[in-house]
């Protein structure tokens, strides 16, 4: 079963991308359930664990698709 955000929760996430990768992160985490551990890139992983990408060149879209996260409006 896919995993559901707000459209609200998305501009969240995008807004915490300007303010840095480390809040970027933890709102991906805190929303999303998106795991990011660092390695020579970041590596994204969804809450069972699973490897769903890493960042380089992947869009916000893709990383949320991958681990089932759909968005929403409130």
């Amino acid at each position: 079963m896919a995993k559901c955000i707000t459209s609200a929760q998305l501009q969240e996430i995008m807004d915490a991308a300007e303010r840095g990768l480390d809040e970027y992160n933890e709102a991906l985490r805190q929303i999303a359930g998106i795991e990011v551990r660092e390695y020579t890139s970041y590596q994204y992983f969804d809450e069972c664990g699973d490897y769903i990408g890493d960042d380089n060149e992947m869009l916000l879209e893709d990383i949320l698709a991958n681990a089932g996260v759909e968005v929403h409006d409130a």
